[in-house]
């Protein structure tokens, strides 16, 4: 039995298929993350890659201070 021939069984007499029903997921309150008061408090990091025009590929870090 594959597939398509239980499909097509189903649809020919009609029977009931139950669809699965989504999880419902836990409400967590979202809590806002404070703004840095001052410097080198909070600081992002990213990986950023890039070509040049040989074809070569390079990757930087690039570093920002929030």
């Amino acid at each position: 039995m594959n597939r398509k021939l239980v499909l097509r069984l189903v649809r020919e007499n009609d029977w009931l298929v139950r669809r699965r029903q989504r999880k419902k997921l836990a409400a967590v309150p979202r809590i806002a993350i404070p703004a840095p008061s001052c410097a080198n408090e909070a600081w992002a990091m990213d990986f950023v890659f890039d070509g040049t025009a040989g074809g070569r590929t390079f990757r930087t870090l690039n570093v920002v201070d929030r």
